[in-house]
């Protein structure tokens, strides 16, 4: 993979908690674009540079695209098969939350594409199956 600047690219954070604030904070510092999405806003974080945006406009237009949202009934499916799809071709999306929050199947096929990249954790947390479909298809 080649190396990519973060300076000047639209840096999305969806969830605007401890975390992914201090992300904010950091990707700012790169010079970023900093965009977020949370149920409330965050006037503190704003007045530094932080702009709010949707949740489905920021997900298309974002350059880097970082989940940052507990597991509960309304945010479990929120990166959804809709949602991926949207993502700009070359978004680097980087899931620090559980994958409860993401359409796996749909994932599986849009990096079956090959124009996104997917960084998680908590992958020794998911079931096999789920993790084979995306290993799968980004081997091929």
């Amino acid at each position: 993979m080649q190396a990519i600047e973060i300076r000047d690219k639209a840096f999305g954070i969806i969830g605007l908690g401890n975390i992914g604030g201090r992300v904010a904070e950091l990707a700012l510092g790169f010079g970023a674009d900093v965009r977020f999405y949370d149920k409330t806003r965050k006037p503190e974080l704003e007045e530094k540079g932080v702009k709010y945006q949707e949740a489905d406009a920021l997900i298309a237009e974002a350059d880097f695209l970082s989940l940052h949202l507990p597991q509960t009934k309304e945010t479990e499916g929120f990166l959804s098969a809709q949602r991926i799809q949207s993502l700009k071709s070359g978004c680097i999306v980087i899931n620090t939350a559980p994958m409860e929050l993401v359409d796996i199947d749909a994932l599986a096929d849009r990096l079956g594409k090959g124009d996104v990249t997917f960084i998680l954790d908590h992958s020794d947390e998911m079931q096999k199956e789920d993790l084979c479909k995306i290993n799968l298809e980004v081997q091929l």
